[in-house]
């Protein structure tokens, strides 16, 4: 496979060249790029949150350096919709661009308000707002956002005119019949899609491995009513942040109840305003303030938090943890769980029911009552949409490696003729009858945002912090003369290392002493030299430590050297 690199590429007036940097072959951090005569199209800008592979950061963005290398070339970025792993890295990524962002108002909205808490007013990127189901141009690309439905506004699909025919990237999607906040998808505009010169569908694969139909929004919204009537006292829902549908739903459930409604979390706060500068829930209640809830019968209120994924420092961590300042649970009250917990969450979000379990607080989740539907399509819709769009190339993204052959599977058994799988890298090869080719790789990889800086998530900072984190660090100070003479006690600091509980207070002065002696066996001469140094305090703290607790840490050694 030829290695492009980060070198200039330019795709043919015969061909469409589909890169993804993001969200093929994982599930999260979707960046996806389309090249045609000489330009390239960047579709969504996402992040992923880091584990434990990237010990110290929160947030994790695609390595970009292949697009910054061909940044003169890029007409523009353009959002199918504003979650996070979608529209995320604007604020870390789009300097290195500067390119415009085109987005609808609610996917404008909340990319605005994102840039302007990390940067400022003056940070904010040149956002083009754009109707939906409007003809738009990006630089020299004819594009068109088609509404969809998801679980959170303005979803939507981006068809991409191109002289060899149409590519229709899905975005996020489901087939809702009732969606609440927006119509349905249209059948008739899909079909004509489909029949206008298609050339690819590249499609969500997250659900593809999922038999049946992802279900309506109405139908959590109907599962809402009735846990929250039947709950007796103080209840929260947390949900994400995003799903305007369903907080519309929570606010009706409440309202039904006889219920007070409160609002905790900032991400919660700031999609309800961009929400509403979008035209979505004018007829919402009027809030009570956090500050306020305790004064209120707990059969009067509920809350609607964010934390959902078992987030530590959202809203529902710090109510479980009885540390909100303003906002508390008791024995008897009910939290509803109106969400799916993303995989690689499990052990955060049972972290935080273990801590409500242990209060005595009623949890609710979808297992019990219907209170969510996911938001991407399972495997009936995927024909669904086969059928209707009769598409010859199908290119499935969005998913991990078995999602998207199980997606391949479904379309050629659906009719695609080709249904290549590409993963993030891969530069794929699309021309009109010919069959789609895997031509070579780009530079990619992950970025992780530490402070001011893009680290690379495999490199040495990473490498050297999961060391510390699974070893521990032992640091080794010596004060020596330029002629080799020790002139003070070594000085050793165990970090990660030593329990005051469990082990001999004495092990740290019983290794200094240990590294003493290392050190004057060695012949003067060699005393002079600082790596002959460090080499033996090196090894002796490892073989110290291994013999005292059984462990081989990260050893560091500064040497001091004062006078002769």
């Amino acid at each position: 496979m030829k290695h492009f690199g980060t070198s200039r590429l330019k795709a043919g007036a015969d061909e469409v060249l589909f890169v993804p940097l993001g969200g093929v072959g994982e599930i999260g951090m979707n960046l996806y790029c389309y090249g045609h005569k000489g330009r390239w199209l960047v579709v969504d800008f996402g992040v992923t949150f880091a584990d434990h592979h990237a010990p110290g950061i929160d947030v994790i963005t695609a390595d970009i350096r292949f697009l910054e290398a061909n940044a003169d070339l890029i007409d523009g970025i353009v959002l199918t919709h504003s979650h996070e792993d979608h529209l995320g890295a604007l604020p870390y990524l789009w300097d290195i661009l500067k390119v415009p962002v085109y987005a609808t108002p609610f996917a404008h909205a909340m990319a605005r308000t994102k840039m302007e808490e990390n940067q400022g007013e003056e940070g904010v990127p040149s956002l083009v707002k754009v109707g939906i189901n409007e003809d738009f141009k990006a630089g020299n690309f004819d594009l068109r956002l088609v509404p969809m439905t998801h679980s959170i506004a303005e979803a939507c699909a981006l068809l991409i005119r191109t002289d060899i025919g149409n590519i229709f990237h899905t975005g996020d999607w489901k087939n809702d019949p009732e969606p609440l906040i927006s119509e349905p998808i249209n059948e008739d505009s899909l079909r004509q899609i489909g029949q206008d010169d298609l050339l690819a569908i590249v499609g969500d694969s997250t659900n593809a491995m999922e038999p049946g139909h992802s279900g309506s929004e109405a139908t959590a919204a109907r599962g809402l009513m009735e846990a929250v009537s039947a709950c007796e006292n103080r209840v929260a829902v947390t949900m994400f942040a995003t799903n305007v549908a369903r907080m519309q739903s929570a606010f009706r459930a409440a309202t039904a109840a006889g219920r007070h409604v409160a609002v905790a979390g900032r991400s919660i706060k700031r999609v309800l305003a961009c929400a509403q500068e979008a035209g979505y829930l004018t007829d919402r209640p009027i809030f009570v303030d956090e500050d306020k809830v305790n004064e209120l019968p707990r059969n009067k209120v509920l809350l609607v938090c964010t934390g959902s994924q078992g987030e530590a420092r959202a809203a529902m961590a710090r109510i479980a943890q009885g540390k909100h300042p303003s906002i508390s649970l008791s024995a008897g009250d009910s939290v509803i769980f109106s969400s799916k917990t993303i995989p690689g969450n499990e052990k955060e979000v049972a972290r935080i029911e273990n801590m409500l379990a242990e209060r005595d607080i009623e949890i609710i989740e979808d297992i019990q009552t219907k209170v969510h539907v996911t938001g991407h399509p399972r495997q009936e819709e995927l024909k669904w949409l086969y059928g209707l769009m009769q598409p010859k190339i199908v290119v499935p993204m969005h998913g991990e490696l078995r999602h998207l052959k199980a997606h391949a599977r479904l379309a050629q058994k659906a009719g695609a003729s080709h249904t290549p799988v590409a993963v993030n890298g891969q530069v794929l090869r699309l021309t009109r009858g010919g069959e789609p080719q895997i031509i070579g790789e780009v530079t990619h990889g992950r970025w992780g945002v530490d402070g001011d800086r893009l680290l690379d998530t495999d490199g040495l900072v990473f490498r050297e912090r999961k060391r510390m984190m699974h070893k521990g660090l032992c640091h080794v100070s010596m004060v020596m003369s330029e002629a080799g003479a020790i002139k003070a006690d070594p000085r050793i600091l165990a970090l990660g290392l030593l329990d005051d509980e469990v082990d001999d207070p004495e092990i740290i002065t019983e290794a200094e002493d240990f590294a003493w002696d290392a050190i004057d066996r060695l012949p003067k001469s060699s005393r002079q030299d600082d790596q002959q140094v460090k080499g033996v305090l090196i090894k002796a703290m490892k073989r110290f430590f291994n013999d005292s607790i059984g462990r081989k840490p990260l050893i560091e050694v500064t040497i001091h050297r004062i006078g002769k």
